[in-house]
């Protein structure tokens, strides 16, 4: 028996040992880093957030978000990448979350959604508080805002040296950022015109009142700066063990029980900014405010998010002297953008040219029979070339492409518009190539493609565009995340659009009229056929967008074939292109009739198409097809043609009504 006792005790403790040695290590600073203001400046920095000026609310949009009204979310308006969104161990979370409102703030005014440069900041920023170094030993969003309305320059993360650096031990021992201002890079960079740090209001008003202002400034598109202050190191350890431990979907965080309590400086005691890009209160009983960190990415939260309960004390304050030192700040930026300078755009007087370097560039007159392999090579990111509406033609079998974008190193933001290209094999080929496009570009007879996007290339757009009678419309090959938006792509050789191996795309309010309008190859992946359902008019006129025109030679095509009855400019039907349910236009467009067929004297009802063949053989809508409406039809020939929908009653198809038409009535029925 005593053995038996010692077996089982000898392995509950191994099993004891071993969840121990599984449990995730107690975290630090050295791992995360945050504030650790003393009292004075904590206090200095609470009378900032006191005289900072509150937020203009909108009193009708604060009554309609009183009561729960959905969710929002403004992380689509930023550029990042969650592993490089991390501060180390610098405490200059307040810098982050503060460029974060920059960044959406820019994102929403301008539509330029670009990262923005921590390390500028970092390496400029001269503290006025004695005791602080630099923005690594903390500030608030009013540090920012007086920053650059000094500076008024903000400069892209992707400038030389701008990438962030200063997450490292050295910074914080020296007190400086690890790349001197010198190093980096100004140009290119945003201009700003004016920018202050404005002040939520969310301290004794209520909680619901508190939750509707914050709310207000989200639904207005616009970031919040969240900071808040715990008073010791058992209650940071609480929070980095949720941080550490949880995923972006799981639990909430509440600080409530850490609030309300003595700010212990010698105890551990800090303070730490994060940025408010949206919320969910779907779930009365589980509402959430959403918040992006500055500690990069984790297994559980690989987009750097975590939840913030919206039901929190808003008047909590840290223990400090005795003052109502608020334990939660909540801010925002009233900012301004200037108009950038951009450099004046050079001339191209004669192709075929190598483009090497970033800017904009544009063609001065037009190039018939250009007998080069290459009209225009792209070999530098940045780039925006403008066709100023001249025609480039190859001569016969000697042209590859139009205009190649490529670099073995991979380019970013590539533009093209306002270019006619004729007679290429490839009109424009984008390989490899991450952002920009081609708009307005008309491109006619290449013998492979009209446009190739290939080679990886990404988060490109082809917008406004028209593609005739190329052997390939549109290919997009080992590439993804496209647009394809307002096209007219007619008359392709081999497909309209084809997608090999290639999914993400979103493909809407395109005008294809092909025998062949999509073709799949390689790995079938799912796009966007269609967007929501707006205000019009589409790509062939219609009251409504929603997805694609579907033609072909004939009026053989889905749109062509599939009677609209709502008259709403939509197929009654979806369009299953591939039939495997990934690639699936919802919303299919037609040639909208303004209005529905009247009632043709001597008929007893609108005509009607009872087969969906796209013609009207119950002429005197009846509900049935028969001899009757052959008599009315003929009757009433001229009446018909002046006030009747064409299309409805041209059974021949030659674009008038005619005794042919009476004939094929007579067959049809």
């Amino acid at each position: 028996m005593f053995a038996m006792v010692t077996v089982r005790l000898i392995a509950a403790l191994g099993l004891l040992l071993l969840l121990v040695s599984l449990a995730p290590a107690a975290a630090s600073d050295d791992e995360y880093g945050i504030m650790h203001p003393d009292a004075a400046q904590l206090a200095a920095w609470n009378a900032a957030y006191g005289r900072a000026p509150a937020v203009e609310a909108d009193p009708v949009r604060l009554r309609a978000v009183a009561a729960p009204n959905g969710s929002q979310d403004l992380l689509p308006y930023l550029d990042y990448v969650p592993v490089e969104r991390n501060q180390g161990r610098a405490g200059n979370c307040w810098a982050w979350a503060g460029t974060g409102v920059l960044e959406v703030a820019h994102a929403v005014q301008d539509g330029v959604r670009d990262r923005l440069s921590v390390e500028y900041l970092d390496a400029n920023y001269r503290p006025t508080t004695a005791g602080l170094r630099w923005a690594g030993d903390g500030g608030v969003l009013g540090d920012l805002a007086s920053f650059y309305a000094s500076t008024g320059t903000a400069v892209p993360w992707s400038n030389a040296n701008a990438g962030y650096s200063d997450g490292v031990q050295w910074c914080v021992d020296n007190g400086r950022s690890f790349v001197p201002a010198y190093a980096i890079g100004m140009d290119p960079h945003y201009r700003i015109a004016s920018i202050e740090a404005e002040r939520v209001v969310t301290r004794h008003v209520g909680r619901e009142q508190a939750i509707a202002n914050i709310k207000a400034v989200l639904d207005r598109d616009r970031a919040v700066w969240f900071a808040y202050y715990l008073p010791n190191a058992t209650a940071w350890q609480a929070f980095y063990g949720f941080w550490g431990a949880g995923t972006e979907n799981g639990s909430v965080w509440n600080p409530d029980p850490w609030v309300n309590a003595p700010y212990d400086v010698e105890g551990g005691a800090g303070g730490h900014a994060v940025l408010c890009v949206g919320y969910d209160d779907t779930d009365p009983n589980n509402r959430y405010w959403v918040m992006l960190n500055s500690w990069g990415a984790r297994p559980g939260r690989p987009h750097g998010l975590f939840r913030v309960s919206m039901d929190l004390d808003y008047d909590a304050t840290v223990g400090l002297f005795d003052q109502d030192a608020a334990a939660m700040l909540w801010m925002t930026e009233k900012v301004a953008f200037a108009p950038s300078a951009l450099p004046t755009p050079r001339a191209i007087e004669a192709l075929p040219c190598v483009i090497t370097e970033p800017g904009s560039y544009y063609l001065v007159r037009d190039q018939a029979g250009l007998a080069a392999p290459r009209a225009v090579e792209i070999r530098a990111s940045d780039v925006v070339l403008n066709g100023s509406g001249h025609t480039v033609s190859a001569a016969s079998g000697t042209g590859q492409y139009g205009v190649l974008a490529y670099n073995s190193g991979g380019l970013s933001n590539v533009t093209v518009t306002d270019l006619v290209l004729e007679g290429w094999d490839e009109g424009a080929a984008f390989y490899g190539v991450d952002g920009g496009g081609i708009t307005g570009c008309r491109i006619a007879g290449s013998a492979f493609a009209g446009l190739s996007l290939d080679g990886g290339a990404r988060n490109g757009s082809v917008r406004g565009c028209e593609l005739t009678g190329n052997g390939i419309g549109v290919l997009v090959r080992n590439s993804g995340n496209a647009t394809l938006e307002r096209n007219e792509i007619t008359g392709s050789v081999t497909a309209g659009i084809s997608l090999y191996a290639s999914g993400g795309n979103r493909i809407v309010d395109n005008r294809l009229v092909n025998d062949v309008n999509v073709r799949f190859g390689g790995a079938i992946l799912p796009n966007a056929w269609n967007g929501s359902e707006g205000p019009g008019p589409n790509v062939v006129g219609g009251p409504r967008t929603g997805g694609n025109y579907w033609g072909a030679p004939g009026l053989t095509g889905w749109s062509d074939t599939h009677w609209d009855e709502n008259r709403d400019g939509f197929t009654d039907g979806p369009y299953d292109l591939f039939g495997d349910g990934g690639n699936v236009d919802r919303l299919p467009l037609v040639y909208y009739v303004s209005s529905a067929p009247p009632v043709i004297p001597g008929g007893t009802g609108r005509p009607a198409d009872l087969d969906g063949d796209g013609w009207c053989e119950d002429v005197n809508g009846n509900g049935r097809a028969d001899f009757a409406d052959v008599t009315l039809f003929f009757g009433e020939t001229d009446w018909i043609a002046a006030n009747e929908p064409l299309r409805l009653f041209d059974y021949n198809g030659n674009g008038r009504l005619d005794f042919q038409d009476t004939i094929l009535l007579f067959n049809l029925i």
